[in-house]
């Protein structure tokens, strides 16, 4: 049956455009497009689930060949202050809490603590691999009892500027109420996504 036919379809076998290109290994998704001059990025993430952040180095990681750069917390505060700028460094659904790059301190097992640039994925492969994060390890909460109990650690110590939900704000407490060990819900809603072809 073609796009022409108008006969009905139901009953029918159809056969899917992009079939054959996916089972041999031939679909193009958007990662598989190469620009001039492309540079790749690998995530280091922590080994800890909460500890003071003592130290990032990157030496070894920048000797690796075709490794340009290794992005800490410490390179974007030094690149807002050279020009003088507001650098967001925290993100977040309702309140930014998430750090793009941990910062003194890191609050959960895999959170960002810095981003190797390199000319090709292997060598940030490798060059992220040589990345040392010295940690301080703190007492860790791995469960909401233990985060709600009376002598639990504190996570995050203080407020973030732009809270939506903190005491004073439309959607928040009444002035003086809000607890650092209450849970909050929030009703936000993400679609799920798939891959798509290019």
């Amino acid at each position: 049956m073609t796009a022409g036919d108008s006969g009905p379809l139901a009953g029918q076998s159809v056969t899917r455009v992009d079939a054959f290109a996916k089972v041999t290994g031939r679909a193009m998704y958007a990662v598989d497009h190469r620009l001039p001059g492309c540079l790749y990025a690998r995530v280091v993430r922590s080994q800890r689930a909460h500890a003071k952040l003592a130290g990032v180095s990157c030496d070894a990681a920048l000797a690796v060949p075709g490794c340009v750069a290794v992005i800490t917390a410490a390179d974007l505060l030094a690149a807002a202050a050279q020009r003088d700028t507001q650098l967001f460094l925290r993100f977040g659904h309702v309140v930014p809490d998430h750090a793009i790059l941990a910062h003194d301190k890191v609050r959960y097992y895999g959170e960002p603590v810095a981003v190797v640039v390199a000319e090709t994925p292997y060598a940030a492969y490798d060059a992220a691999e040589l990345v040392e994060a010295s940690y301080e390890d703190l007492p860790a909460l791995i469960s909401p009892a233990d985060a709600l109990a009376a002598a639990a650690p504190a996570i995050h110590e203080g407020r973030y500027a732009g809270d939506s939900i903190m005491p004073g704000t439309a959607s928040g407490n009444e002035a003086g109420t809000w607890q650092p060990n209450v849970a909050y819900q929030s009703g936000l809603f993400e679609p799920p996504t798939g891959k798509t072809p290019a």
